[in-house]
């Protein structure tokens, strides 16, 4: 979400700021720490930061050249982290192929019908 993390009030919550790192490398490490919900990321002129959040975030405020990430629960973590690619560009996950139709059945005969009466005799 592009803006900036922000709590219930409308703060930015309680956070760890890392400098000099890139998006993905910012990602990586909101995942490896348990106490992360999310992570801002912005660039500053010439440099990046990274903010690891622990105050659960509730919206994002608009600021422009910011992004707020929520971490997923872990069932959801393959997502979160096919989010970037490895030089750090934002892409979207592939969509799920979907299921292969089912397979054709054989058409089927037209169904037996009893046999026909003989024909009456004709009269005389």
């Amino acid at each position: 979400l592009n803006g900036g993390c922000r709590t219930q009030g409308g703060n930015q919550g309680n956070f760890a700021e890392v400098w000099g790192v890139s998006e993905l490398e910012c990602q990586r490490r909101c995942q490896r720490d348990e106490n992360c919900v999310a992570f801002e990321y912005s660039n500053v002129e010439l440099y990046h930061k990274c903010e690891l959040h622990t105050d659960a975030i509730k919206h994002v405020f608009p600021v422009s050249g910011e992004i707020c990430r929520i971490k997923p629960l872990s069932h959801l973590l393959s997502l979160y982290l096919g989010q970037l690619d490895v030089d750090g560009v934002a892409n979207s996950p592939t969509p799920p192929t979907p299921p292969s139709p089912p397979p054709l059945l054989p058409p089927s005969s037209p169904p037996l019908l009893p046999p026909s009466p003989p024909p009456s005799p004709s009269p005389p």
